[in-house]
């Protein structure tokens, strides 16, 4: 940042649409136990992809906590008042929360 680049310079740019998704395999040792899996508190669903009803983030708009937005195939949800920041700027303590894929 803040940097100028000659006009002969050149720039790379790397896009990632996140890490890749690993696929758990089928049954659990509580299910090959014979064990009922709404018994189990910590029994985890896989990630559903999240609504894809959001808007499109725009760098112009406002946004309250609670607003949902599309970024880059992934829904977020606003933490908190933002303006400007990239929904995928900042990870935990960010202005967003990842709602997962869209």
């Amino acid at each position: 940042p803040g940097t100028v680049l000659p006009e002969d310079g050149e720039v790379t740019l790397t896009v990632s649409t996140g890490p890749e998704e690993v696929e758990e395999p089928e049954g659990t040792e509580d299910e090959a136990a014979g064990s009922d899996p709404e018994e189990g508190a910590d029994t985890e669903e896989p990630e559903a992809p999240a609504e894809c009803s959001a808007q499109a983030w725009d760098s112009g708009a406002t946004y309250d906590a609670g607003d949902r937005v599309q970024y880059e195939g992934r829904v977020y949800e606003a933490r908190r008042w933002t303006m400007a920041i990239p929904p995928n700027v900042g990870g935990e303590w960010g202005a967003w929360s990842d709602q997962g894929p869209c």
